[in-house]
């Protein structure tokens, strides 16, 4: 029985941590495709140049959301390749964060280079943030923290599968397998013809 409760406990505790993860990422895709539907009902369109800002915004979002689908789906299949393809997936977005994080703190000119924000809603943002660092600080810190715990349980999953676990089946799948593969059971419905 314990052989079988930690493969299923790995994989309950990497489901519900990819729902977390995909929750932020479809808060800050709601969030991106809200503001949107403000920008839009502006009557002043012309004058204004496109709100890049919102769409990064969209494509982060639904980032987050894409890598925490495959880390489900990784979690429910007893495969090593997809819990590969989802580590390597997180590792690139946990390297990428660290670089912007860097690049964030260490270059003292980084709003020289970003384009003129149409909307506003990054001065909105940096202000709050401002405000909030507490918070800001915080809240990222929960989430590269989701996104280190999730990689080494992905990583976890993939060990204790390769090592002959039995991945994430249960013990009446393992008799089904004896069952199907039993030579003595396949002639013995062939002997019923």
């Amino acid at each position: 029985m314990s052989s079988t409760l930690w493969p299923l406990c790995l994989t309950f505790l990497l489901k519900l941590l990819n729902y977390l993860q995909a929750f932020i990422g479809f808060s800050i895709a709601l969030y991106s495709v809200w503001m949107l539907g403000i920008w839009n009902r502006r009557s002043d369109l012309q004058e204004l140049p496109f709100p890049w800002f919102l769409y990064v915004l969209l494509g982060v979002g639904l980032l987050f959301c894409l890598i925490s689908c495959t880390g489900y789906l990784a979690a429910g299949v007893p495969n090593a390749w997809c819990l590969c393809l989802y580590a390597v997936l997180t590792i690139m977005l946990i390297l990428f964060e660290a670089a912007l994080a860097a690049d964030l703190v260490f270059n003292k000119h980084w709003q020289e280079g970003i384009p003129h924000d149409a909307t506003g809603e990054l001065r909105n943002l940096l202000g709050a943030a401002g405000i909030n660092v507490d918070i800001f600080v915080r809240t990222v810190i929960f989430v590269v923290g989701i996104q280190a715990i999730v990689l080494i349980l992905a990583l976890l999953s993939r060990v204790t599968l390769l090592n002959g676990g039995t991945g994430y089946c249960h013990d009446d799948s393992d008799i089904l397998k004896k069952t199907l593969l039993d030579e003595e059971f396949g002639s013995s419905t062939s002997n019923i013809e």
